[in-house]
């Protein structure tokens, strides 16, 4: 059964309050899945943060992902195929951009660890993505766009930096049993295409 709720609420921060984070910038950031279609790479959570009813610890494993997501419970999965909820494998999905999409060889996606302590934000950015396949043969699809995690708030943010020839896809999170979630499109809905300069904000309801 698909349930939205309320254990995070939904905003629309502009680009000025949310400012996009280039990690593929940033000094000892990782990159990976260059070239990678449907492909999934394990990397450690940089600091505790709680997501839905669980606590991760640092070094947690984040479920990395060609396909415009990631998963918060480490599980190895690299669909693209989804909706929010659903507690059909994939669970605990963190989508900014959820389908069948694909990384350019030359712009693998992006990991890195900015700011201070307790202060710190993760950020995963897709750079340069395009559709399957193959995402070199796109010149008109360019899709740069990230998930950045706040350390001590708790808040999930998209910012997309660039979103040129891009269809609808899912967007939302959703909680570890997939019963629960919340798109991040208009009124809640879990597939839309975003815009370049948008921004979306999950926040841990009290």
């Amino acid at each position: 059964m698909r349930v939205l709720t309320t254990h995070y609420t939904l905003s629309t921060p502009t680009a000025a309050q949310v400012p996009f984070i280039d990690a593929c910038a940033a000094p000892g950031h990782n990159e990976v899945l260059a070239a990678a279609d449907d492909v999934a790479v394990q990397i450690p959570l940089a600091f505790p943060f709680r997501y839905w009813t669980t606590d991760l610890s640092a070094g947690a494993p984040i479920n990395v992902v060609s396909n415009g997501w990631i998963g918060m419970n480490g599980v190895n999965n690299a669909t693209f195929i989804g909706t929010i909820p659903s507690p059909t494998l994939p669970n605990s999905v963190i989508a900014p951009y959820w389908g069948d999409n694909m990384n350019r060889s030359a712009s693998p996606q992006c990991i890195a660890t900015v700011g201070t302590a307790p202060h710190r934000s993760m950020v995963f950015e897709w750079h340069d993505a395009a559709h399957c396949c193959p995402a070199d043969m796109m010149p008109s699809v360019h899709m740069t766009y990230e998930v950045i995690l706040a350390e001590g708030s708790g808040t999930i943010d998209f910012a997309y930096q660039q979103m040129a020839g891009t269809p609808a896809q899912i967007v939302g999170i959703e909680n570890e049993a997939g019963t629960a979630g919340l798109g991040g499109c208009t009124g809640g809905a879990d597939s839309c295409a975003p815009t370049g300069g948008a921004r979306i904000r999950f926040t841990p309801a009290p």
